[in-house]
């Protein structure tokens, strides 16, 4: 009664999320928390599924024992299901290539277009066992009813499983090609939805329905009726760590340029890759990522589907290395593997040692870190540095903010002592960005670096002697200032031209001179201000300052350092 032979109208119970994975997990049978963490957890049972109205309990008259926990998630490549039972009694006598009918089973409805069209028409129906044969020694093996009517190898559907002390569990691979049997065309992003049913089948050991567990539909009309599927809504969770390889220094063993150059392996986008520059192997690509990093995770992405034989070490030289990555016994096919890692490295180096006699390649040799980390599409950031810049001065501290995104990370923006917290205003040159890690890795601190505005030169000039070393009492002092705008706005100048006396700490202003003038975009312009010195300037200082704007009390900016002359 599995294969779906109830056919009817029933109602549809609420749409679900399934969320994509960074990484394929292995099949193997043993569902494995980390490789299963973005999934949520679907939950089987009497209560569940029928106390809760959320599915149906089919057969059997009272309360199965049966209890499960299922698992969906999902990547470009298609669909992966995890399914933990428990069941005192498991019953499979098929083997491999046999219809699944009338034993214990994990089954997956699905309806790839989410036509909701009552009947089997538009209905994929895919059974898993864990094991096969009746003394159940035999490999998990699948069957689907309706399209593929068997369990071809040509589908590329895969599954793993294990009897367990109190059930069994398995593992599963539908690719989204074998939902493409009559012709279906789709591609499965991030909010595309699909129709989908689980069930749970319970089966004595003489064949006997003891009762299914279904988490759509209201009875047993659903099974068959894609109708009654529910809708699935593929999700992508925000991954918390963050890619430090993009972009940076990479080399390799060899390559087939120049269509296939290393930098082709970091550049994010899984349409190219590096193609070494024959058949021999070993073949190696070391990234050097400008600085050590507390490396989480290692994405590779390879052009063929080879089982291939690798290793990813790191080194804090490049000299000494140490292997992050060991997969010389590796016999699981690709082309993606994804490995969890530990230490700070700044260079990282993947070794391809042996595959099916291709060439070796990379399509993405991505490197993660779980440190704070920042980035920003409008300001350069040099994480060697550990500056920001390309900021132009005087920018407004709210729109800062928004142009820049961190991981793993809150910030917070500080005047340059690093100690006054800044939350409005203008950015001013050598201000401090501090990130602290969400992660317990401590904070890190950039400074922050704004563009040059001007480009300015002042002198001065007593009396007939330009660039003099002293004031000289009775003479005309001139300060002079040449200037070019290197904006892309006009700008207003000021410059002043004061004189201070030999009283406090640091004088008091007795004379003073100014001249302003507007600049166009890329223009030089020159200005000149001054007076006559007293005949007794012991002690005095004069001073060139050159300020934003016109308003000598309230300048726009302070745009250079005063250029001082005094009178010994």
């Amino acid at each position: 009664m599995i294969s779906g032979v109830f056919f009817g109208a029933s109602k549809a119970t609420a749409p679900m999320t399934v969320n994509k994975t960074s990484a394929a997990p292995k099949l193997d049978g043993n569902v494995g928390s980390e490789e299963w963490s973005s999934a949520d957890i679907i939950e089987m049972s009497y209560e569940k599924q029928v106390a809760n109205g959320d599915g149906s309990l089919i057969g059997g008259g009272a309360h199965t024992d049966l209890t499960g926990e299922l698992r969906l998630i999902w990547d470009r490549f298609g669909l992966y299901l995890a399914g933990e039972v428990k069941d005192s009694e498991y019953f499979n006598p098929y083997g491999t290539g046999d219809p699944l009918n009338n034993n214990d089973v994990i089954q997956v409805t699905l309806d790839p277009l989410n036509k909701k069209t009552s009947g089997t028409a538009d209905a994929y129906i895919f059974d898993f066992v864990p094991t096969s044969g009746a003394d159940h020694s035999g490999a998990g093996t699948w069957f689907e009813h309706w399209k593929w009517g068997s369990s071809d190898y040509r589908a590329g559907v895969k599954v793993a499983g294990k009897l367990t002390g109190d059930g069994y569990a398995l593992e599963a691979f539908i690719p989204w090609d074998a939902l493409k049997k009559n012709g279906e065309s789709f591609q499965v992003v991030p909010g595309m939805k699909m129709g989908i049913g689980l069930m749970i089948g319970d089966f004595k050991a003489n064949g006997q329905l003891k009762g299914i567990l279904t988490n759509f539909g209201q009875g047993e009309n659903a099974i068959g009726d894609a109708s009654a599927y529910r809708t699935v809504i593929f999700a992508e969770k925000q991954e918390a760590d963050a890619v430090v390889s993009r972009g940076k220094i990479i080399t390799a063993s060899s390559n087939n340029a120049p269509s296939s150059s290393p930098l082709m392996a970091i550049d994010g986008n899984e349409a190219t890759s590096w193609v070494a520059a024959n058949a021999d192997l070993p073949q190696w690509l070391e990234v050097d990522l400008g600085r050590a990093y507390s490396l989480s995770r290692i994405d590779q992405l390879f052009l063929t589907s080879d089982p291939w034989k690798y290793t990813v070490q790191g080194s804090l030289n490049g000299e000494g290395w140490t292997t992050i990555v060991d997969q010389t016994a590796n016999t699981e096919q690709g082309p993606s593997f994804t490995h969890a890692v530990e230490g700070a490295y700044r260079y990282v180096k993947l070794t391809m040692i042996e595959g099916w006699g291709n060439w070796a390649t990379a399509k993405e040799f991505k490197v993660y870190t779980n440190e704070a980390i920042l980035t920003s599409s409008a300001y350069e950031i040099d994480d060697e540095r550990m500056t920001v810049s390309g900021v132009p001065t005087g920018e407004a501290v709210d729109t800062f903010k928004s142009k820049l995104a961190v991981v793993n990370a809150t910030f917070a923006l500080y005047k340059a002592d690093g100690s006054t917290l800044v939350t409005s205003g203008k950015l001013e040159n050598g201000m401090k960005l501090v990130l602290m890690s969400t992660e317990g890795l401590g904070a890190v601190v950039y400074t922050v670096k704004t563009n040059a505005e001007y480009s300015i030169d002042s002198s001065f000039k007593v009396g007939s002697v330009t660039n003099p070393a002293v004031l000289a009492g009775g003479q005309l002092l001139t300060g002079n200032a040449q200037f070019t705008n290197l904006s892309n706005a006009s700008r207003t100048i000021t410059m002043v031209v004061g004189l201070y006396d030999h009283t406090g700490t640091d004088g008091a202003l007795v004379s003073f001179s100014y001249n302003t003038r507007t600049l166009a975009p890329g223009e030089t312009g020159s200005l000149s201000a001054g007076f006559k010195l007293p005949e007794a300037i012991a002690g005095y200082k004069a001073k060139i300052f050159v300020i934003g704007g016109s308003d000598l009390m309230a300048p726009s900016a302070v745009l250079s350092e005063a250029a001082v002359l005094t009178s010994e």
